[in-house]
């Protein structure tokens, strides 16, 4: 779920995914989000973001998006509770509320530090998520696309050039995107990497054309400057 859904969804545009809410007394004490100062935890809307977004207006739209993700430190403690870390991309759908992920996890019930390729998304259909039982290694840019190519609403998750699933119900362009990690958890994780990421319209490539930087308490961002500093390529972590 994207920070710019959070956010936007207090004026009614885009939604939220509730997760199941944790008694006031288990919410995290590590950082906080910048937007209303409550704790960072696995509970009901207190995920925390490190992102950069493209938030397009006018004519701007995008059909497909990739990110090469390199994570170069994770290690979530509370990971047998539930708390978890993605590293991921988002194409999102203003006015619907509508978005799909890819990416790489760790945590949430599984292992302490391993990457995990997962996707999601949320569309009218509701929520659903896959995390692949076999995992990826940090320290490489491991590449994870989304693509409405079809431009019949029907968008795609790919690990590296491997369609893993398409999903019919989506606007047949986004835009909206980001990239980043989202970190629900009680106990603060350990987490770094950066991204390299383009939006993909007329048949290739290209560099974002604006960009917007948000971090919660806790969270760091800033530029990447591989292979060269544009919009998009960022570091994140925890900090």
């Amino acid at each position: 779920m994207t920070t710019a859904a959070r956010r936007v969804a207090l004026c009614a545009v885009l939604a939220l995914i509730a997760l199941t809410a944790l008694p006031p007394g288990a919410w995290a004490s590590w950082g906080h989000k910048s937007d209303n100062g409550e704790a960072c935890s696995r509970g009901e809307n207190h995920h925390c973001y490190s992102i950069a977004e493209w938030l397009m207006t006018g004519g701007e739209r995008v059909e497909g998006t990739l990110a090469y993700q390199d994570t170069t430190a994770m290690n979530v403690p509370g990971w047998a509770s539930g708390d978890f870390v993605d590293n991921e991309e988002w194409a999102a759908f203003q006015n619907t509320g509508y978005w799909i992920e890819a990416g790489q996890t760790s945590g949430e019930w599984m292992d302490c530090c391993s990457l995990h390729p997962f996707y999601a998304w949320f569309n009218g259909s509701g929520y659903s998520q896959y995390v692949a039982p076999y995992t990826w290694p940090g320290n490489e840019n491991n590449l994870y696309q989304l693509s409405g190519q079809s431009h019949n609403g029907t968008w795609c998750a790919y690990f590296a050039q491997t369609q893993e699933r398409c999903e019919p119900g989506f606007p047949a362009w986004s835009n909206l995107l980001e990239v980043g990690d989202e970190i629900a958890a009680n106990t603060k994780p350990s987490n770094a990497g950066h991204e390299d990421t383009d939006g993909w319209w007329e048949g290739t490539t290209h560099n974002w054309l604006k960009e917007f930087a948000y971090a919660d308490g806790g969270m760091c961002i800033s530029r990447y400057t591989l292979p060269y500093p544009a919009l998009g390529n960022i570091n994140y972590g925890t900090c």
